[in-house]
């Protein structure tokens, strides 16, 4: 049986948001804007700079989970938002990179007053290229865009839907 909306999303959320091990921000009920999926993209590359470069001694590499609706259709849109987001990160000449730089380095300014927001944004910039991004129990998507022929075995064994960014 699943739990994972007991863990991930509590009725009970005891002190509130921030007693949780982790960040949730709450979507709107109406409304499947890419923005939501940019945003938290932007908010876990941020994470990752700050732990890097500030808390862990050595370099520590990070999942992000996204986990949508039960539409497949929700599935491909997320993964494309992500994975656009990603190509145009790496992309310096891309015409969304410096309006995505000024985002997250205003994310990263508001959100850790201790740290340097021109270096967790160059750490992101420099590092944003080794990524992988799998999608889980979404073989129609693998196959769509040629994933499942290239590298099926490493789909072999997915079992969840989600769609996973790992900085590897």
């Amino acid at each position: 049986m699943y739990t994972g909306q007991d863990l991930f999303f509590p009725l009970d959320r005891g002190n509130g948001r921030n007693s949780l091990p982790f960040q949730l921000t709450l979507l709107p009920q109406k409304g499947d804007d890419p923005k939501y999926a940019r945003q938290a993209l932007f908010s876990f590359l941020v994470n990752v700079a700050y732990l890097n470069g500030y808390v862990n001694e050595t370099e520590t590499n990070y999942s992000m989970l996204v986990h949508t609706s039960g539409k497949k259709v929700d599935h491909k849109s997320d993964w494309a938002t992500v994975q656009d987001t990603l190509a145009s990160l790496v992309d310096h000449n891309s015409k969304k990179f410096d309006h995505y730089v000024q985002d997250i380095w205003k994310l990263a300014k508001d959100r850790y007053s201790d740290a340097d927001p021109d270096k967790l944004t160059s750490y992101l910039v420099e590092n944003v290229s080794r990524n992988a991004i799998i999608i889980l129990k979404a073989i129609e998507i693998l196959h769509e865009t040629g994933q499942l022929l290239r590298n099926r075995h490493l789909f072999s064994q997915l079992s969840s839907v989600a769609i996973s960014y790992r900085v590897v």
